[in-house]
């Protein structure tokens, strides 16, 4: 086996993408979440996080809305494919890299949000609080760049103007997710390795890889 295929193999059992997920574990999450606003700012007010030791860094925002009581949702978009985005044409939240004028990682989720959907977090929605960074990903490789994600709480519907970056957005509700009732099996296949990831299909959409890590994520820090 080749040195390539080896630090795939091992970066992908590292993440626990490797297996599909254990409705047993999302059981006991269904029993402890409470599906309101109250509970979520308590599980991420005043949290902080250790950025990772890498060369680059991103941010990605999470934005959360309550349109119906206990009935979380999240937005998501669809990035457009593109030469060179490594993440072409998957579904993610909003954000990028850093930038030297943004003042700091939350800053970058701000401004990202604004260019490639075109609403300015300040003004619709209040600030909760950071996920556990993670490594940015690449056809199953570990790339130098950490990613922090940070949450939001909708406190007015945004108008969405995507940029060129994104072709599509949408709610998907994380009770259901967490319930297990979206889950799916995303195929994932590179020159020298293939592999059955954990993934949630909504409304003809997968959400697999580093968007839905981040998610589960937040769930089990939900659980708190």
């Amino acid at each position: 086996m080749s040195s390539d295929f080896d630090t795939e193999a091992s970066v992908l059992r590292s993440i626990n993408l490797g297996r599909t997920i254990s409705r047993p574990n999302n059981t006991v999450l269904k029993n402890t979440v409470h599906w309101n606003q109250e509970h979520f700012e308590a599980c991420l007010a005043g949290r902080k996080v250790e950025a990772l030791t890498t060369t680059r860094h991103a941010a990605v925002a999470a934005l959360i809305r309550f349109e119906t009581p206990a009935e979380p949702e999240v937005l998501l978009m669809r990035r457009a494919d593109r030469e060179g985005d490594p993440w072409s044409g998957q579904i993610w939240f909003p954000g990028g890299k850093k930038e030297e004028h943004d003042t700091d990682l939350l800053a970058t989720a701000h401004r990202e949000t604004r260019e490639e959907l075109g609403f300015d977090l300040s003004q619709i929605a209040s600030y909760l609080g950071p996920l556990d960074p993670l490594h940015a990903m690449s056809k199953g490789k570990r790339l130098s760049t950490g990613i922090e994600p940070f949450v939001f709480l909708q406190t007015q519907a945004p108008e969405i103007v995507m940029s060129e970056e994104a072709v599509d957005t949408f709610w998907m509700p994380l009770r259901s997710a967490q319930a297990g009732e979206l889950d799916c099996v995303y195929p994932y296949r590179s020159e020298s390795h293939s592999i059955d990831l954990p993934a949630w299909r909504f409304q003809e959409q997968v959400i697999w890889g580093l968007t839905f890590q981040m998610l589960k994520s937040m769930l089990k820090l939900l659980s708190c």
